[in-house]
């Protein structure tokens, strides 16, 4: 029986272990920003990891494989430290991937990290964290818990980010990306608890492996309104969240539609270079991001050298306050980027405060209201 348990416990982890190398495969690069890819990729070979040292650890623990298992269990727990570590700074990567780029904040995201792979680390001396009995029988150390409370902070931080933005948009696919990543703890939550009443069983292993299916899927849908380029959304973007927004629009509940254009990238092409009109298209899609970021709109790549921001009026902030903050950034970012050019951009807005709104309309009223500020 003890035989049959052993062997079941392996084969859940080989096809686990088959599932994510699958999944590592096809993930492109066109499925998001390049950082994002990267931390998801990394999210999923620490996954396969933890689920490599748990088919080996199995045999070990029930006597029929003779090696030490204290490497496989610190291989063990580094690997659930670092998948759990990885899917905070995917999240964080897609909520506000400046924000990542920021060397202070990956000091300070990583000190919960740090602490709970030297407790891990330790643990062969110390026995803090994890020991093995000299009948050869795992035991959880007294800081086991605290260990486990450094990991699922950043549980606690990803989750309460992904909250706070989903009450603050009223996107349809925006929230739809934000329940698939929200519903991704509740799966190593059920597993835990499981584990706790029926321990050495492979729920976690399957749970992260759900958990993983849905977020990939989740990527997959969200391609087809990415603009590879500027990291932004695209026009399809764009479109579709304005179809539910004119829905909703009233005199209580406004927004403005802003139309933006680059509008001297032809002379920066002729002048620098089209490597330089990308660097410019790529700082100023950065900074209507930023500030989108900051004051709670959506923004999106409208096409070409045009952007567009769709902006709740509940913001409290004037449109001219918003071009101000914009164009104070570009200005900043410009001179710590050394440009050899100004860079000159044309703001259009119109308030929308009627459900009978025809979107053509709206877009010829941004269009024309254009104004040059220049940077």
């Amino acid at each position: 029986m003890q035989l049959s348990f052993v062997v079941t416990y392996f084969i859940v982890t080989v096809v686990c272990m088959i599932m994510a190398v699958i999944l590592m495969k096809e993930i492109t690069p066109d499925m998001g920003r390049k950082r994002e890819i990267r931390c998801f990729r990394r999210f999923v070979f620490w996954y396969l990891v933890f689920v490599v040292s748990n088919s080996v650890w199995i045999w070990i623990q029930y006597g029929y494989l003779r090696l030490p298992g204290t490497p496989f269990s610190l291989v063990n727990l580094l690997a659930i430290c670092l998948v759990i570590y990885y899917w905070f700074l995917y999240i964080e990567t897609r909520i506000n991937p400046y924000r990542v780029e920021n060397r202070r904040f990956a000091l300070v995201a990583s000190i919960p990290l740090a602490a709970a792979l030297a407790l891990i680390f330790s643990s062969p001396v110390t026995h803090l964290v994890f020991y093995y009995t000299p009948s050869g029988e795992y035991m959880h150390g007294p800081m086991y818990p605290v260990m486990l409370a450094l990991a699922a902070l950043y549980l606690i931080l990803a989750t309460a980010h992904i909250g706070y933005h989903l009450h603050h948009t009223d996107s349809t696919s925006e929230r739809r990306q934000y329940n698939a990543s929200m519903s991704f703890w509740g799966f190593p939550l059920m597993a835990g608890l499981i584990d706790v009443i029926i321990p050495n069983l492979p729920v976690m292993e399957l749970s992260l492996l759900l958990g993983i299916n849905i977020v990939y899927v989740s990527m997959q849908k969200q391609q087809i309104f990415y603009d590879n380029m500027t990291g932004l959304n695209n026009r399809r973007y764009a479109e579709k969240y304005m179809e539910g927004v004119i829905m909703l629009l009233s005199e209580d509940k406004p927004y403005y539609f802003y139309i933006v254009k680059l509008k001297n990238l032809e002379s920066i092409n002729r002048e620098h270079g089209y490597a330089e009109g990308d660097r410019a298209l790529r700082l100023a899609a950065q900074i209507l991001r930023q500030s989108a970021d900051e004051l709670h709109y959506s923004v999106a790549r409208w096409g070409g050298d045009e952007f567009a921001l769709i902006v709740p009026e509940r913001a409290a902030v004037s449109p001219e306050i918003i071009i101000r903050l914009i164009l104070k950034r570009l200005t900043g970012s410009a001179g710590i980027a050394s440009l050899p050019y100004r860079i000159e951009m044309e703001f259009g807005y119109t308030r929308c405060i009627s459900p009978m709104e025809q979107f053509p309309d709206i877009i010829e009223r941004a269009v024309k209201a254009r104004e040059t500020r220049t940077a």
